[in-house]
């Protein structure tokens, strides 16, 4: 969608990438950004590229905080802008195959989508991509309309994870999420 949109490679790169904190665990288990994470980004992609992903990881996108988002968007920095334009790609992304309609909670997100994301189309408008605030439109009515069968309710929310065939958990690994599910704790670190 980046590419079609003319986003610059940064940008680009960026929206591929933009997951790597959150679903990323980097090999010993935990998801989340760390410094020695976003050294790692850092030395793959650049420093650049690798603040994109950060300032979008550290974007929270909630009911709450669209309308402030919305309202400062013309004094956002380039940076700034870039990240917001990441994060609209991405929500038309999630409504593209009707995702939001499998889980569970499929009648909270289409609430989100009807009554707060409306204001991504005018965002999209106001960075200067009308083509993104069409496709956001178009594909909001879209799910709004659409009915899925409930046998094709899953009871997760997010993506799917599928690790390769060699990928076995180190012992490390299974032992500390183990011991957090034992004391109770999320098995994330920030």
């Amino acid at each position: 969608m980046l590419v079609s949109l003319r986003a610059r490679n940064p940008v680009v790169i960026t929206g591929l990438l933009h997951a790597v904190y959150t679903h990323g665990e980097f090999g010993h288990g935990w998801t989340g950004m760390s410094d020695a994470k976003r050294a790692t980004i850092r030395q793959e992609v650049g420093e650049e590229i690798e603040d994109l992903i950060a300032r979008y990881t550290r974007l929270t996108w909630m009911p709450n905080t669209i309308p402030g988002i919305r309202a400062r968007l013309d004094a956002m920095s380039p940076f700034e802008r870039d990240v917001l334009l990441v994060r609209l790609a991405n929500e038309l992304e999630d409504h593209l195959d009707l995702g939001i309609l499998y889980p569970l909670d499929h009648k909270r997100r289409r609430a989100f989508m009807e009554s707060d994301l409306p204001a991504t189309v005018e965002m999209a408008e106001r960075l200067g991509v009308p083509a993104l605030a069409k496709g956001l439109a178009e594909t909001f009515a879209e799910v709004s309309s659409a009915r899925l069968s409930p046998a094709l309710r899953r009871p997760h929310g997010e993506s799917f994870r599928i690790p390769l065939a060699s990928h076995r958990p180190r012992l490390r690994v299974t032992l500390s999420h183990l011991l957090a599910r034992w004391l109770d704790r999320p098995t994330r670190r920030p």
